[in-house]
């Protein structure tokens, strides 16, 4: 016999700990996205970089971060990491796509195969660009911040 899975149909509700950790987040990830701008590639677009960033760390921070909460302090560390890095895995992909929308205007690619390939070598390119000591320090530290906050906010608003 196959078990049977059922979702639970009871909404989660919004928490203290996911409020904080995405507003954290979001403030983590639009920061480093202005410390990004300056080590582009040249010629990379970045339009509305910071404003992309800032909401897409809310949704990072509010997914990843507020459900973490209630696991202790040591646990944080690894959560504020893990959402860092999905902060930055979003903000690569973005600017991959964009550069490869240009270039896609321009007829660049063949097809839609070698589009997509285009975007994952875009984002590649930007991201080992992007390997600076500042921008990696604002985005690891302001991940575990962000973290230990969300799970200050879970014990004290229960």
């Amino acid at each position: 016999m196959e078990r049977m899975r059922v979702r639970s149909t009871v909404a989660e509700l919004p928490t203290m700990a996911k409020l904080v950790g995405g507003f954290a987040l979001s403030a983590v990830a639009a920061l480093m996205a202005s410390r990004l701008e300056p080590y582009l590639p040249p010629g990379t677009r970045a339009t509305g970089l910071i404003g992309v960033s800032a909401i897409g760390g809310m949704w990072v921070g509010w997914r990843v971060i507020g459900r973490a909460r209630g696991r202790g302090w040591g646990a944080q560390f690894g959560i504020g990491t893990q959402a860092a890095l999905l902060s930055l895995g979003g903000i690569l992909l973005y600017l991959g796509a964009l550069q490869t929308l240009r270039k896609l205007l321009f007829l660049r690619y063949d097809g839609p195969g070698e589009a997509l390939g285009g975007l994952v070598l875009e984002a590649a390119q930007i991201g080992v660009a992007v390997l600076q000591l500042d921008v990696l320090a604002t985005l690891f530290i302001g991940g575990v911040l962000g973290a230990m906050l969300a799970e200050a906010a879970a014990r004290r608003f229960p």
